[in-house]
């Protein structure tokens, strides 16, 4: 049922539509001067404002006036000779002027236009903000990981191109981490690969769990994962991924399944600049040291040579 606020003196034409406006299930509130009218828009939600005074330009320079009704429809009624400032209406862009003594199927006209236009844009709103939401829900699965919830390989390579922008801009230094779990194929082989995948979904939870808000963690792919630090030096970046490999090395995982098992995990780091001069070579340079740990002892840090 639309809400119209009717700020006049009493002797406006659509003063006289009351009973009619309310057949047509219209609901119309009635204001004889700005400090009333401020009442009723800060108290009731108003669909449009019919504005018929003898001095309008006192409630466009209403400062509290412009605010509460912003984006409220308005109908000007202007005087016989429309001798109105045009200024009065060209800044606000939901009103209109319309010269009085208008009909009842005037009013009524003009009233249904501009609600319906209020309606175009309110759904107009809603439709945007919902478009907005998908658009980030969707910007989200993208660079996330369906089984652990952590970022996927799409955004390692977001992430490293603005690490090193930040890291030639600044002069600071970062470290990446590759670390792989030892032996995961153990596990699947004894418990199947469901069990497998909860390995890597507790290890993504230790992971989390122990590295800062700024790390930025990756499933790498299998059970791979990548570690993103910024401003930290190598040598952190080993005192890191050696409390890490020991959180997990003491770490029972599946415990709540029946199946607890214990896990190790390498590590492979290298830092930026120090050890490498674009991403394909970090990458590289921490992949290769991985591999060498693997391939050695296993549950082991090397860094790059």
């Amino acid at each position: 049922m639309p809400k119209i606020l009717l700020i006049d003196k009493g002797t406006s034409s659509v003063h006289n539509f009351k009973k009619s406006l309310a057949k047509k299930k219209y609901v119309l509130t009635h204001a004889r001067d700005i400090k009333t009218a401020l009442r009723v828009l800060k108290n009731n939600e108003v669909d449009m404002i019919v504005i018929d005074l003898d001095n309008p330009s006192a409630i466009i320079k209403s400062a509290g006036f412009r605010e509460s009704s912003a984006v409220t429809p308005k109908i000007y009624l202007l005087g016989k000779d429309g001798s109105y400032e045009k200024t009065l209406w060209l800044s606000d862009k939901y009103a209109v002027p319309v010269r009085g003594p208008l009909s009842f199927t005037e009013f009524i006209s003009w009233a249904e236009k501009l609600l319906n236009i209020k309606t175009l844009q309110e759904e107009n709103s809603a439709l945007r903000a919902e478009i907005k939401a998908t658009q980030e829900k969707i910007e989200e699965i993208s660079i996330t990981d369906d089984l652990t919830g952590l970022y996927n390989i799409r955004f390692l390579n977001q992430s490293l191109e603005i690490e090193i922008e930040r890291s030639r801009r600044f002069g600071s230094i970062f470290t990446l981490i590759f670390m792989d779990i030892d032996d995961l194929k153990k596990v699947n082989d004894m418990f199947g690969h469901l069990t497998g995948s909860k390995v890597l979904i507790e290890t993504a939870h230790v992971l989390r769990e122990n590295l800062r808000m700024i790390d930025i963690i990756i499933r790498y792919g299998g059970d791979e994962f990548v570690i993103i630090m910024p401003q930290t030096t190598k040598e952190a970046g080993f005192l890191v991924a050696n409390r890490l490999r020991k959180m997990i090395e003491e770490s029972v995982f599946l415990k709540n399944v029946g199946h607890p098992v214990r896990i190790t995990a390498s590590f492979g780091i290298a830092s930026f600049p120090v050890d490498a001069k674009d991403k394909e070579e970090l990458l590289m340079i921490a992949d290769k040291a991985l591999y060498h740990g693997k391939f050695s002892t296993k549950n082991v840090v090397f860094g790059a040579d």
